[in-house]
């Protein structure tokens, strides 16, 4: 499930999230990116709403709450993005605040928009985000984010499915 918060110009995007690379990383991806309204004469006749600019193209932000699942451990690499250029995420920056608190982190940066903003580049849109609705929405997007981790599995997946048990004949 992905939860979309939609602020005018801004949506902030909460889900559960794995990367599959050399190990599996699950957990929660908050996210903010530029959106843009869809307007009737614009698209069609009677369309009305907002489109989610893609990664590569409206990405502004983003935080990681990422726990390694592929193994047992729960070693946790909680990160974000601060700034997105030419549509990549650049490099993962680590916070001990981040880590010791990921949740109460993620939504204290949210709670200070201008700020986080500005350090992304995207200034231009504080005006026009009611901050307000946002400080309101902080409750659910908190409840989204623990909900999308309570979603990582409790036993790590297998990198390669189980063989059949041996059979075994009493002598």
């Amino acid at each position: 499930m992905v939860h979309a918060f939609i602020f005018g110009p801004l949506a902030i995007t909460v889900r559960y999230w794995e990367e599959h690379d050399e190990e599996v990383e699950g957990g929660a991806r908050i996210e903010l990116r530029r959106v843009e309204p869809v307007i009737g004469e614009k698209d069609r006749p009677g369309a009305a709403g907002w489109r989610v600019g893609a990664i590569s193209q409206a990405a502004i932000w983003r935080c990681d709450l990422l726990t390694v699942i592929s193994r047992p451990g729960n070693e946790v690499r909680y990160h974000h993005h601060p700034q997105f250029e030419d549509g990549d995420v650049g490099p993962r920056v680590f916070d001990p605040g981040l880590t010791a608190d990921p949740i109460e982190w993620t939504i204290g940066r949210l709670a200070d928009l201008p700020a986080l903003l500005t350090r992304a580049g995207a200034a231009d849109l504080i005006g026009q985000v009611d901050l307000t609705a946002v400080e309101a929405s902080l409750p659910v997007i908190r409840a989204a984010t623990r909900s999308c981790l309570e979603q990582m599995p409790l036993v790590p997946p297998l990198a390669a499915p189980l063989a059949p048990p041996a059979q075994v004949f009493a002598a």
